[in-house]
């Protein structure tokens, strides 16, 4: 008797151990596209389904269905940590951000899968953003109500002409000492309006911003 309760408790066991199984993934991963990577699983899944979305991200990113996946070998793992992992293998210059939504009910009558979303975002590198940096571009700053309080509606004689020199002078300087090799900041001041346009790069723009900020907030 003894004997056989012991064997029919290892039945129960690997029985038990063959159900906990049941739902988990097992594949041979080649590599591929994100795309592929998700009709895999979902063909290998011994679930009647898994349920992945895609999420876009800005135009400016790449397709998420695109996203490169390296080669993987997977045995018995549950889909949401097989997808969960994809975040450790996104190519350089991407981000794969991956979510998943469960049903938090304690109903044990309607038994659902989870939600499965997955995002892919660009990531800009250090030499990328620096470059993005130096590129020139033209901003436009209104300096009128600094001017034009000072000489009525000219700002090309009396006070407003000194205040102006005043303050392209400061420029001038500060633009003078930043010696970083990159192409000379452009100023152009718009008599009729009191804007000025400045062409920089980002560090070049902030300078000129920061000493208008100093000057006419005196």
């Amino acid at each position: 008797m003894c004997l056989a309760l012991v064997v029919c408790g290892s039945s129960a066991h690997a029985q038990d151990a063959s159900d906990a199984r049941a739902g988990l993934i097992r594949i041979e991963w080649p590599g591929g596209t994100l795309e592929e990577f998700v009709k895999a699983v979902q063909a290998t899944s011994p679930k009647p389904w898994v349920n992945v979305v895609f999420v876009p991200d800005d135009a400016a990113s790449a397709s998420v269905r695109s996203v490169r996946i390296p080669p993987m070998s997977v045995r018995d793992v549950a889909p949401t940590t097989l997808f969960r992992s994809l975040v450790h293998m996104a190519p350089t210059g991407c981000e794969i951000l991956v979510n998943v939504t469960e049903d938090t009910t304690d109903d044990a009558v309607i038994a659902t899968e989870p939600i499965i979303t997955i995002r892919a975002r660009r990531v800009v590198g250090a030499a990328e953003a620096a470059a993005k940096a130096a590129q020139p571009s033209v901003v436009v700053i209104d300096l009128s109500e600094y001017l034009l309080s000072a000489d009525g509606e000219n700002i090309e004689s009396g006070p407003a002409k000194k205040a102006l020199d005043r303050l392209m002078d400061a420029i001038g300087a500060a633009l003078t000492l930043d010696d970083r090799p990159v192409v000379a900041a452009q100023l152009r001041i718009h008599a009729p309006t009191g804007l000025l346009f400045v062409k920089g790069d980002e560090g070049q723009v902030s300078l000129v911003n920061e000493v208008i900020d100093h000057i006419v907030g005196q």
